[in-house]
């Protein structure tokens, strides 16, 4: 009606406002006497809707806030309750009773007392039951399924009846004051044994305290419990000695160890429902009401907790595999479904900010069926988070669920896996393995025992046959699936090895020369604009520069990435980014590590010497080598999302393992869950709707990593993101199989013993351990050269993190290890497997240290 009042009157833009304020000033008041008249359940969707800042004009809330604990007192005799409930007079059971109510609600009001002398001659709080109360709610039940019905009779695609059906299911519990009273003496016991386990200003702590119910003296429609003397949560913001953030971080903290460890929690957090009290000296949440409480599965709280944790870490694979497991169906599309979740966890803000964050979040074209789409164990789990958003939003309290609520979850999930879970397919170990298999799986067990390894696969082909092809651990930290032999491993700088094939195949097809220099085929690699002294060095840059990592353009692109890691997707942006690039030395002088910028040079180059994409170029070569379809890709294609390792880093390895880094540059973690002094960055994407928020950088490494800059090492479980896994990045983005991998180089193998036809010259394969004779370096033309006996005898590359792949010419020998669990000290996993495949085929082993001149 205002609304078309303000249309048929024509009214501006502060005269709307103006109106507005009367209307909502003259009506709020008559909706809060409607609720209080039609009392029962009505009054809890008044409470939900006090809450709901971002949502309700505040002249609403103002008077919805009292239905928290301010209804209007029934009155009462409490001397016919006590007879009826307990058979005696209330002179028999309390010494003094307040007949005025402290505090009165939809179902209860709750009254001040001193128990009889007999009884103790404690304080305590009655909590009386409305009369009637239990008619009521039946009925206001049986009108809101029939309002439901309605609607889904009319309007299909709005059939809320399971919704409804387990919030009703719950409702009811609330009028049993004896199940209330277990529920609390339960999640009170449960914080307190956990607590033992846990420092004070340990992330685990949960600091809060509960009004203790006396069981022996409560009835289905009477409770009583200890007095607490406290403050309303809305008092609280001006006492000076109250850390108001503090207080709802450890409600949130109660919260979270209900539902992701307990796997059980209240569901009506309301403003209401605590107070914030000083117990030994310590403010604190006091925790009440735990009529309205939910059970879950086990595997509920399993999938529940999974599906937190991968939407922290951008872990795509373990979300989808927890929504499906939990029965959520919504689109085809990962990244929308990551969105929704991350959407739903994200920050809490200002009634403001999150009414414009609720405006402009969009599901595109994701689609729910409410009936398939919303199992009931999220129906009340919902209605907690909206809740708590809404406590934060009351106070003004910023605080992330994610950062509060992932330790709980990952605690649970770790005491919940068994070790059967943690082994996969190894648990057991096949018939048919070979000796080889066995010694190795005995290896892999260990590393998966002490933590190092969480999922790995190991390849080897001896004469191109295979001898080893085996699968252990699981799919991700929060993904218990089992790695299967065709699971997809992301191996970082081991791509560098297929980046640098495709080149070599075009000079074996002689389109180009090692000793070619790059500007003949790439001009703009020396910009008209650039200055003179800086494009005549640039000018000397040769192919056999960028392949042997001593072009000086180690750190083209460092400060693009740094301000925006995401631009790692953008091929364009990168590849202007290397033509505009000033040389640090003069080509050829010495080798250092060009991290990123070592694929898009050696990328760009070969679609310019080609004329063709390089993604197709790699298609084609890995086709022609035979490498297994499907298990095989620098920048994955739609489909294989399931089948994708999900990447882990522990940073709390980082103090443990210092003294055994030695310089080398490690990667830090996606966060640190240890600490809450966590910097938030948001990253944008180019060509996309999509934010990346929260993403957390653990200060603990930067005193002891060397990371020249480079993203991967400030943050590589980036590439859990699904945009970054289908970018094209050729010197990190490579996702492999190891029985792929291990394919990959055995072509080489085969090259060499002249088995035609072959796009690849034996000369051409020298350079990969010869390198160029003006370098002493460890890297060959593209590949790390490895020594055995201290001479360079073997070529590959390796991964940050541990995954690697290889090949000994001279033994007819292929290796591939992929892991997902990115290693502080990575040769803790693979040079225990080489040793173990070395000391088997009776070779020495190999050395896998870089030399020191190659930085």
């Amino acid at each position: 009606m205002a609304q078309w009042h303000i249309r048929l009157w024509r009214l501006n833009e502060t005269d709307s406002y103006d109106y507005w304020e009367r209307t909502h000033k003259h009506t709020s008041p008559i909706i809060y006497q409607a609720l209080v008249k039609l009392q029962g359940l009505w009054i809890k969707i008044g409470q939900y809707l006090s809450t709901r800042y971002d949502v309700i004009p505040e002249q609403y809330i103002f008077q919805l806030e009292k239905l928290q604990d301010c209804v209007p007192p029934k009155s009462i005799d409490i001397n016919d309750i006590v007879q009826s409930e307990f058979g005696m007079s209330s002179d028999q059971l309390f010494k003094w009773f307040e007949p005025t109510p402290l505090a009165t609600a939809s179902i209860a009001q709750v009254h001040r007392a001193t128990l009889h002398e007999r009884l103790g001659g404690r304080q305590v709080v009655v909590k009386i039951q409305h009369k009637g109360i239990e008619r009521i709610i039946a009925q206001d039940l049986r009108d809101l399924r029939l309002i439901i019905r309605t609607i889904a009779f009319l309007e299909p695609r709005f059939n809320f009846e399971p919704v409804v059906g387990e919030w009703t299911s719950h409702v009811p519990l609330e009028l049993d004051f004896i199940n209330e009273a277990n529920n609390t003496i339960r999640v009170r016991d449960q914080i307190k044994e956990h607590n033992q386990k846990y420092p004070l200003d340990h992330p685990l702590y949960i600091e809060c305290h509960f009004a203790d119910p006396n069981i022996t003296l409560t009835t289905k429609r009477l409770m009583i419990s200890t007095f607490v003397e406290g403050l309303k949560l809305s008092q609280i913001s001006v006492n000076p000695e109250i850390d108001s953030d503090k207080i709802i971080m450890n409600i949130m903290k109660a919260y979270a160890f209900q539902i992701y460890v307990l796997g059980f929690f209240n569901s009506d957090p309301h403003p209401g429902n605590f107070l914030v009290a000083k117990i030994k000296n310590r403010w604190m949440p006091v925790l009440l009401d735990f009529g309205l409480c939910k059970q879950l599965e086990h595997q509920e709280t399993v999938n529940m907790s999974r599906i937190l944790l991968s939407a922290k870490h951008l872990d795509f694979t373990g979300l989808i595999s927890g929504l499906s497991d939990l029965g959520i169906k919504i689109s085809q599309d990962p990244e929308e479904s990551m969105r929704l979740i991350r959407f739903v966890f994200r920050n809490t803000t200002s009634a403001e900010e999150t009414r414009i964050e609720n405006q402009r979040f969009s599901l595109g074209d994701q689609k729910l069926d409410f009936q398939n789409a919303f199992p009931s164990v999220l129906v009340l789990f919902s209605r907690v988070i909206s809740l708590l958003r809404g406590l934060c939003m009351a106070l003004d309290s910023r605080q992330s669920y994610l950062d509060i609520m992932s330790p709980f979850a990952q605690l649970f999930l770790r005491n919940s896996v068994s070790q059967t879970t943690k082994l996969g397919l190894i648990s057991l170990t096949p018939v048919n393995a070979t000796f080889l298999e066995r010694e190795l799986i005995q290896t892999v067990r260990k590393l998966i025992d002490d933590g190092s390894v969480l999922g790995i696969q190991i390849a080897v082909l001896k004469n191109h046959k295979w001898i080893v092809n085996i699968a252990g651990g699981s799919m991700g930290p929060y993904d218990p699936s089992p790695v299967q032999l065709d699971t997809l491993f992301p191996i970082f700088s081991a791509t560098k090895s297929i980046t640098s094939a495709v080149l070599h195949r075009l000079v074996s097809r002689g389109k180009a020369k090692y000793d070619d220099f790059v500007a003949d085929h790439w001009p703009e690699f020396v910009p008209l604009q650039m200055n003179a002294q800086h494009a005549a060095i640039k000018r000397k840059t040769r192919i056999w520069h960028i392949l042997t990592h001593s072009s000086g353009l180690e750190d083209a692109g460092t400060n693009t990435l740094s301000m925006n890691p995401l631009q790692i997707t953008d091929w364009e942006k990168m590849r202007s980014v290397m033509e505009r690039a000033v040389p640090s030395q003069e080509p050829g002088q010495r080798s250092v590590y060009h991290y990123l910028s070592f694929g898009w040079l050696t990328g760009v180059l070969c679609e310019k010497i080609s004329g063709r994409p390089f993604q197709v170029e790699v298609r084609d070569l890995l086709e022609s080598m035979g490498v297994p379809k499907g298990q095989a890709y620098i920048g994955i294609e739609n489909g294989c999302e399931q089948r994708l390792a999900t990447l882990f880093w522990d940073s709390s390895e980082l103090p443990e393992r210092a003294d055994r880094i030695h310089g080398v540059p490690m990667p830090l973690a996606l966060s640190d869950t240890t600490s809450h002094q966590s910097q938030s960055t948001v990253l944008s994407r180019k060509g996309s709707k999509h934010l990346r928020k929260s993403i957390d950088l653990a200060s603990i490494a930067s005193s002891v990593v060397k990371s020249h800059h480079n993203p991967m090492m400030m943050n590589p479980t980036l590439f859990n993101d699904l945009h970054v896994r289908q970018a094209v990045i050729p010197a990190a983005n490579g996702h492999f199989s190891a029985q792929a991998l291990a394919t990959f180089f055995d072509h080489f193998l085969k090259v060499l013993q002249v088995q035609p036809p072959f796009d690849f010259t034996k000369e051409v394969i020298d350079t990969f351990i010869q390198g160029h004779p003006s370098l002493s370096s460890g890297f060959g033309y593209g590949f790390r050269r490895f020594k055995i006996k201290d001479t360079f005898r073997a070529f590959g590359h390796e991964g940050m993190g541990g995954s690697i792949g290889l090949c000994v010419p001279d033994q007819q020998l292929s290796v591939a290890i992929t892991v997902n669990k990115l290693n502080l000290f990575q040769q803790s996993v693979t040079r225990p497997i080489l040793d173990v495949i070395a000391s088997h085929l009776e070779i020495d082993p190999i050395d896998l240290d870089l030399p020191a001149e190659a930085e």
